[in-house]
């Protein structure tokens, strides 16, 4: 069995919801203008999914980002691979909801190769930062990438992208592409890198500590300074020495 269409004419929650009630076998493909997805069945269950590298949800997610372009369900199609574990009906709820809030940031940040730079705040503007903007605020060093701040955190790459959204709308950061390092001139003096991180950078402002000054041996002051001690400063020897 093959059926074929357009997502315009039965949206991927219908094909879902569809194969789901009819407990088939089989695989749903979705044809982007870029990539292929795809999603395994068996008896009505998904449990593998792809979309170009990603695997799992997150590929579901993206083909319910697609909303033009043609599929088709081929029954009785198997994969060796098993990446989906949900309830069906909840992972098409988890995975639009996713899709959702994907393309509210996905042209701002198209892919984690995007390297985040900070700019000086807009004048007169004051910017108060959350605890979900702060610490990917603090992770912007100016040479992290997006995918390497997300691993870095230790957090969801949706909710990343998101707060970096945020924070290019305020002003606060630019996304730039990947580049190389610039190659050393010979003979080119080596600069160290400046302060990269947040927090480098407000140490920076900070004035140095003051450096106590070594108090002199005795024999080093001049002969018209006998040294002093702290004793003679004590009220009872100077009224003993009259």
């Amino acid at each position: 069995m093959k059926l074929e269409g357009t997502l315009d004419t039965f949206p991927l929650r219908e094909l879902i919801e569809m194969t789901v009630y009819s407990s088939v076998t089989g695989v749903l493909t979705v044809y982007s203008a870029s990539t292929v997805g795809r999603v395994f069945f068996r008896d009505g269950r998904p449990y593998h999914a792809s979309y170009g590298d990603e695997r799992g949800e997150q590929a579901v997610v993206r083909m319910f980002e697609e909303d033009k372009g043609a599929f088709s369900f081929v029954a009785d199609t198997a994969s060796d691979e098993a990446t989906l574990w949900y309830d069906p009906l909840d992972l098409i709820e988890q995975c639009e909801q996713q899709a959702r809030r994907w393309a509210q940031v996905r042209p701002e940040i198209p892919h984690l190769r995007l390297v985040p730079q900070l700019l000086n705040a807009p004048e007169g503007n004051q910017i108060t930062l959350d605890t979900d903007h702060w610490p990917v605020f603090s992770a912007i060093d100016g040479t992290r990438s997006v995918g390497e701040i997300v691993a870095l955190l230790g957090t969801d790459a949706l909710e990343v992208c998101e707060a970096l959204a945020t924070l290019q709308r305020a002003g606060l950061l630019q996304l730039a592409a990947a580049t190389a390092a610039t190659p050393q001139v010979a003979g080119e003096p080596t600069v160290a890198r400046t302060h990269t991180s947040l927090f480098d950078r407000l140490l920076a402002t900070m004035p140095p500590p003051a450096v106590p000054t070594p108090a002199l041996p005795p024999s080093a002051l001049p002969p018209s300074q006998p040294a002093t001690t702290a004793h003679d400063d004590d009220p009872i020897l100077r009224l003993l020495r009259g």
